[in-house]
């Protein structure tokens, strides 16, 4: 899978699968989810850097989006 791609980009798409895929019993994922959860408190409170962080998240969920409407390459 994702043989036309970077390694790094294999790398980092692997460990979004392992941490929302619960790979190591969900430890991963809570962090992730607590993380978030802070970040957008702060964000919402003036922290720009928090508040562009969050905008990833954003971004993200609108890129898997895009990927669940465009048609399939593998036919």
């Amino acid at each position: 899978m994702l043989e036309k791609c970077r390694p790094e980009v294999r790398e980092a798409l692997d460990n979004v699968l392992s941490t929302f895929g619960g790979e190591d019993g969900g430890i991963k994922f809570y962090r992730f989810y607590q993380l978030v959860e802070d970040l957008d408190v702060q964000g919402q409170e003036g922290n720009e850097a928090a508040d562009e962080l969050m905008n990833v998240v954003l971004r993200f969920s609108r890129f898997i989006n895009v990927a669940n409407k465009a048609p399939s390459s593998s036919g």
